[in-house]
């Protein structure tokens, strides 16, 4: 946003009872967003919460969070943080386990396939902000630049009769070959008996932007070794602006 001078009115404008409704002079949708400026905000009545307008997003409508105007450039997306927003979040759980995950140099980033169709399961707060590939676990980020916390946990076990020391962490950007925080990453080691699982976890916050694409990758320190992922869980929370 680039532009908050000029009229009061044209940055904090009159309350609004309800959200959506194009023709209903009484909805933030209906408003004609040309006038105003970057960064107005508005009262939703209905929402309890205060809008502001980025004339720079051209986003499609995800009630309650994003509001695409009637007519006039920019979108309304709802203020995080304060009372009687709905939740933003979202949780990716991994199904069909165990999933052998290949490795096929030492210490270099990897992201577990997925064995078919319909492996991972998406359940999230607002319906439309994340779509996940069920094959592959990617979770696509479709909403405004916002900070989001992401914890990620898994039960790793080794393939083989030997111990592995294995890392994991939640990831933006590139599949394979990646490097990333290694000090913000989890670590443990597997048992040195076949499929005798370790516990590992992580937490990052990062910055989400509309198309970023979130996946957990791992990496074993010992060696080649394949492994295999026994569970794989991702949580991923807004942060308050």
């Amino acid at each position: 946003m680039s532009e908050r001078t000029g009229a009061v009115s044209y940055r904090h404008l009159a309350a609004r009872a309800v959200l959506l409704g194009t023709g209903n002079s009484a909805s933030l949708q209906n408003i004609n967003t040309t006038p105003l400026n970057d960064g107005a905000l508005c009262y939703v009545v209905a929402e309890s919460s205060y809008y502001v307008l980025d004339r720079s997003l051209a986003l499609a409508t995800v009630s309650p969070v994003i509001v695409t105007p009637a007519s006039g450039p920019g979108t309304w997306l709802r203020v995080f943080g304060q009372p009687g927003v709905v939740p933003v979040y979202a949780m990716v759980a991994l199904l069909d386990t165990p999933q052998a995950l290949v490795i096929a140099t030492q210490d270099v980033w990897v992201n577990p396939p997925a064995n078919g169709a319909g492996d991972y399961v998406l359940l999230e707060g607002v319906a439309g902000l994340f779509a996940l590939d069920t094959t592959t676990g990617i979770l696509t980020y479709s909403g405004p630049a916002r900070r989001f916390l992401i914890n990620a946990h898994a039960s790793v076990a080794s393939a083989t009769n030997a111990a592995q020391s294995v890392e994991m962490i939640p990831n933006l950007g590139a599949l394979v070959g990646t490097s990333t925080s290694d000090t913000l990453s989890g670590r443990s080691t597997t048992g040195a008996t076949i499929d005798t699982e370790t516990e590992i976890s992580a937490s990052i916050v990062l910055n989400l932007t509309t198309g970023a694409q979130l996946r957990t990758i791992f990496r074993n320190l010992t060696g080649t070794d394949d492994l295999s992922i026994e569970r794989l869980s991702m949580v991923v929370t807004a942060l308050a602006p």
